[in-house]
């Protein structure tokens, strides 16, 4: 018998030595390189891919197609070179949207019998997926303490430190990959031309079953004590912080989460006699349960790495093969995006006809030009991965691009800051903003995901505004922002400059691509 940690079962590496003794004891002679191997652990995105394949061969032999398809697509999400998830999902997907009840069963009632059947297996499919998994969160605290607010008359002090609950980014981009599933049900409930009059035309968001998770959310309550200790061993401090992250797919099947979530544990009114040079912090419950039965990972990191945790994101490049210009990308949740304006010579134009600003910002372009602009491999987006994009930063833009970049709200103008926004601006290059309302405040970002969106103004016929204070970006569906057909902001009065597909002054605006 050998005691192992959870994490040793998770990587497999407590099996894969347990296997190397066995093999010893039955006389079986490895060479180093194979007990390396044998020694080693395998990395936790294999291991949930090959878990979520099995999963699917066994709901594809119980005959619960959608479950099947959604496990496939989730095992190729956590290993794209699993080919074998690959060739079983592109099949799948093929057989559920492409199937036409009704051309072998002339029954009407029967026939919505049998799409609501099949609506009713993929609300409980994703239900079960959702709320079943343990919480797809790690919890950094932070392992340096900040003394605030010290009481002379009491002789007391309150200590802080950081704490950042930080989303799973394979999970999550794995369960929006499984949401193909549902996206190739719902294009097949539509080509019915029946729904409506089944009284199913409001599915995904009025479902069919008691477990229908694209009308609830999950909320995980989390509540993790934390205990102070000083160099004599005793707890001089105990304090509680209580989560509740949230999970939800919205009625076009785009899984709304937060990214991350920080917060200050403070421990309140610590006696100052109490306080030793060397403090410890002390995890001391989780859901009112020992730390060890956790079913999710708590670690304690210095401030420096605490801020290094806190986005994990891949940069990657490219090169246009149309004119070899290279460009910077970043993945971000399930997505890759352009992190940097296109800047590719299709009838688009530099602001102020200045070729130095198409170096800076990329050029404008009309919204026709901008459909053909992105190169090979790569798209303008849609408002549907808009808003996966606003997931996957974790905050919520009221205005599509405008508010996400420009951080407006409808009432409040420039006052009050959009996290989304915040989070996706660069650094620098925004400048400071100020009206009656609202003090002159600088409008750079933290750049946290290295989207370093930037503000590259717009054009019109004989004219060129805002750069520098604003940026406009193109999206597929017609507009330059993902919310409906016009925006509300600072500009009063004017809440319908630009409508769904029909631009009232023919617009010139930026464009960022996505990745096919």
């Amino acid at each position: 018998p050998k005691s192992v940690t959870p994490s040793q079962v998770e990587d497999l590496s407590a099996l894969k030595e347990a296997s190397a003794d066995l093999l010893k004891q039955l006389g079986v002679s490895l060479t180093e390189s194979q007990l390396a191997e044998l020694n080693g652990p395998v990395a936790s995105a294999q291991v949930q891919a090959q878990t979520a394949l099995a999963h699917g061969v066994v709901a594809e032999r119980q005959g619960t197609s959608v479950a099947a398809l959604s496990y496939f697509y989730q095992a190729a999400a956590f290993d794209p070179t699993l080919v074998e998830a690959v060739k079983r999902s592109s099949v799948m997907s093929a057989n559920i949207s492409g199937i036409n009840l009704g051309e072998n069963i002339r029954n009407d009632i029967v026939w919505r019998k049998k799409w609501v059947e099949q609506l009713k297996e993929t609300e409980e499919t994703f239900y079960k997926i959702i709320n079943n998994a343990p919480p797809p969160y790690t919890l950094y605290y932070s392992t340096v303490i900040e003394t605030k607010n010290i009481n002379y008359q009491k002789e007391t002090a309150d200590l802080n430190i950081s704490l950042n609950l930080l989303a799973s980014a394979e999970w999550f981009s794995a369960l929006q990959r499984s949401l193909k599933a549902a996206m190739a049900v719902y294009d097949g409930l539509n080509a019915t031309n029946r729904k409506n009059d089944w009284g199913l035309g409001e599915w995904p968001e009025k479902g069919v079953s008691y477990a229908n998770p694209f009308a609830s959310k999950r909320q995980d309550g989390i509540s993790v004590e934390f205990e102070l200790v000083n160099q004599q061993g005793n707890v001089i401090g105990r304090q509680t912080s209580k989560l509740k992250p949230s999970i939800s797919i919205d009625k076009n099947f785009v899984v709304e989460f937060k990214a991350n979530e920080s917060s200050t544990l403070t421990f309140n009114g610590v006696n100052a006699n109490d306080i030793s040079d060397k403090l410890t912090i002390r995890l001391a419950s989780v859901n009112g349960k020992p730390p060890k039965t956790a079913k999710f990972p708590i670690i304690a990191i210095s401030t420096k790495e605490f801020l290094e945790y806190r986005v994990p994101t891949r940069h990657t490049s490219f090169a246009d093969s149309r004119d070899g210009r290279k460009y910077k990308a970043v993945e971000i949740g399930p997505q890759t995006w352009m992190a940097e304006n296109l800047n590719y010579n299709a009838s688009g134009k530099c602001y102020g006809n200045n070729p130095a600003n198409c170096s800076k910002y990329g050029r404008l372009y009309s919204w026709n030009a901008a459909m053909k602009a992105c190169p090979k491999g790569w798209h303008l987006p849609s408002s549907r991965e808009l808003g996966l994009l606003t997931a996957s930063v974790g905050g919520e833009i009221k205005g599509g691009w405008f508010g996400a970049m420009n951080a407006l709200e409808s009432e409040d103008e420039f006052c009050e800051e959009i996290k989304a926004g915040k989070v996706l601006r660069a650094k620098s290059g925004w400048n400071s903003y100020s009206n009656s309302r609202c003090k002159k405040q600088s409008r750079n970002g933290t750049d946290l995901y290295g989207f370093s969106a930037l503000p590259g103004g717009y054009g019109g016929p004989g004219y060129f505004e805002d750069v520098g204070y604003h940026g406009y970006w193109w999206d597929s569906d017609g507009g330059y922002y993902s919310s409906g057909s016009c925006y509300t902001g600072s500009y009063k009065g004017k809440e319908c400059l630009f409508s769904h597909k029909d631009v009232v002054v023919p617009g010139l605006f930026s464009v960022r691509c996505v990745k096919d």
